[in-house]
């Protein structure tokens, strides 16, 4: 990826049991601070809700999500 110039614009996985929210664990294991993390829950709910967070190992920020059909 790096060799082709290209970058990682987002990682995405699930919190099964928890809502879409960084946990410590997901911040300590950040590779790529650049790039967008995308968390889909699953914690009981019907419809599954999918949040975006920028992480810099120090400020965790909320990113808005648009989906444009």
């Amino acid at each position: 990826m790096r060799a082709r110039g290209e970058r990682m614009l987002a990682i995405y996985h699930s919190h099964p049991d928890m809502p879409p929210e960084p946990s410590a664990r997901d911040i300590r294991g950040l590779g790529y601070p650049e790039a967008l993390m995308l968390i889909l829950g699953l914690d009981g709910v019907t419809t599954p809700t999918m949040r975006a967070w920028r992480c810099d190992m120090v400020n965790v920020s909320e990113v808005p999500i648009t989906i444009i059909d």
